[in-house]
């Protein structure tokens, strides 16, 4: 579809043809009320007041951006790392987090507009600067020396999102920490294997338990976490159970109460402080001098209605006196 006066142009539609591979264009609306027509048709789909077909809109970002970031290697060498933090046409609102390992230190991070090759040196030139923000985190040290000796730093993870005005923000950054040698994946830990052990005693429990008694306990030994009081419980309610089935049951409880449970995660707000590289905002003084002039022009052109006003009144008079 298309929409804005200047589609109606021939050479224009020409090129829209085949920038498109010579897809035919819709001219069913008014190009100067399609936009309009759009827009009041995604009003009343997102309400509740109106039904209308439903029609799926989706918000892609112009520019990439990535966040750039130094690393330390073993030899102590600084290595400069540039990751795609939001894509080229990534899809908004929507929330991305990137992780920061081995920092242990305070540190900043820059984020920045991504490749820009597709775009003409004229469309470069409109955007102007391509660094957005830095980020200084602090209270890395003084967070991993509380924990580094009964926990494992799994990294520093920033969580951003583009909103719906596709405006990027930085929600939070923590430190993550799991238990020792337990690998933690981006939002939950792995559940550890069943233990040597359990798995015995459910061997045993299947030499002298009835079938129905022994697919209990091995849904409620793979599903939840269970200790000795719940599987206790579980095999004392069932009925009909012998003093044999008792013993295997006691087996499989004291089996199941050795396994591991999922390792703790903790998570440490960290505080952290941008600062803008990209055009700042104009100081107070330079706000309060376009109020003022915002205010003068206005009051002007209020002059200028009072003034066309009072002359068509006057006419108004002459005319009505001429009759």
């Amino acid at each position: 579809l298309l929409f804005g006066g200047s589609t109606r142009i021939p050479r224009v539609q020409n090129e829209l043809t085949k920038a498109l591979g010579g897809i035919e264009l819709g001219k069913s609306l008014n190009t100067d009320e399609a936009a309009a027509m759009g827009a009041v048709y995604q009003a009343a789909a997102i309400s509740k007041g109106y039904r209308v077909k439903k029609f799926l809109v989706k918000d892609t970002n112009q520019y990439p951006i990535n966040v750039e970031f130094e690393r330390h290697n073993d030899t102590m060498d600084q290595k400069l790392i540039d990751r795609i933090l939001f894509d080229h046409n990534n899809h908004y609102p929507n929330r991305k987090l990137i992780t920061f390992n081995k920092y242990t230190d305070d540190f900043s991070f820059n984020v920045h507009y991504g490749d820009l090759t597709y775009l003409s040196s004229n469309d470069k030139h409109a955007l102007g600067i391509t660094e957005l923000s830095r980020i200084h985190v602090t209270g890395v040290n003084k967070t991993y020396d509380k924990h580094k000796d009964t926990m494992e730093s799994k990294g520093v993870r920033a969580h951003f999102q583009l909103d719906d005005s596709c405006l990027l923000v930085l929600d939070r950054i923590e430190f993550i920490f799991g238990k020792k040698g337990v690998d933690i994946d981006n939002n939950d830990t792995k559940p550890k294997e069943e233990s040597t052990l359990s798995k015995i005693g459910s061997k045993i429990s299947s030499f002298f338990s009835s079938k129905s008694s022994n697919d209990e306990v091995k849904e409620t030994t793979e599903n939840t976490p269970t200790d000795s009081s719940e599987t206790k419980k579980t095999v004392d309610n069932k009925e009909g159970t012998n003093t044999t089935n008792d013993t295997a049951s006691s087996t499989t409880t004291n089996a199941s109460s050795n396994t591991t449970p999922k390792p703790n995660i903790i998570r440490e707000s960290l505080e952290f402080k941008i600062e803008t590289l990209d055009y700042t905002d104009p100081s107070s003084e330079a706000q309060i001098n376009s109020k003022k002039k915002l205010s003068e022009l206005d009051a002007h052109d209020r002059e200028l209605i009072a003034l066309s006003t009072a002359k068509n009144n006057l006419e108004t008079f002459i005319y009505d006196i001429r009759d």
